[in-house]
């Protein structure tokens, strides 16, 4: 069947591959560019997580939330002990610009692997220029209004073992 398949098929005929070359007018990004693109994947996410709404609480550092029709006891247990995720992501160093994209991509693909728990480590900011960690805020809006959102079901700070208020416990649909 095979052969039959490919009966009548030649090589196509070429002597070496071009090279492309382009120009250098072509190959700058511009700043407005790229702030174009950012504005783009932002509506991108906000449609994607669109009709999905999260109640988050944030007190001292700590931080709960989950979907509206999830009961709050599931959210409290991603914070105790027997907590064990399914995958881990540590993003210490990435800039608040790109940890949207990092995360979404992180958990879709730990969801089609059956991931169901998984930990974000996003620091506690001692290394910060104020002391203050901006990760914390800029993951809570990956889960609850990018990409990541329609696979969350809830999400909490981890228990000190796991890096208590520099982590943060998910728990995927």
């Amino acid at each position: 069947m095979l052969n039959d398949a490919y009966s009548g098929v030649r090589p196509l005929e070429h002597k070496r591959a071009r090279k492309v070359v382009v120009s250098p007018e072509r190959q700058r990004i511009t700043k407005i560019d790229r702030e174009e693109e950012a504005a783009a994947r932002q509506r991108l996410a906000a449609l994607v997580a669109g009709g999905i709404h999260f109640k988050v609480k944030e007190e001292d550092g700590f931080v709960e939330g989950q979907r509206s029709d999830v009961q709050p006891k599931i959210a409290q247990k991603l914070g105790g002990k027997s907590f064990a995720p399914d995958a881990t992501l540590d993003l210490h160093g990435e800039v608040t610009a790109r940890v949207s994209d990092v995360v979404a991509t992180f958990v879709r693909s730990h969801h089609r692997r059956g991931a169901k728990q998984m930990l974000i480590i996003v620091g506690k900011g001692l290394h910060s220029e104020d002391g203050q960690g901006v990760l914390l805020h800029a993951l809570i809006d990956a889960l609850t209004k990018g990409g990541a959102a329609p696979l969350v079901r809830c999400f909490a700070s981890a228990h000190a073992n796991l890096g208590g208020s520099g982590a943060v416990a998910v728990l995927l649909i």
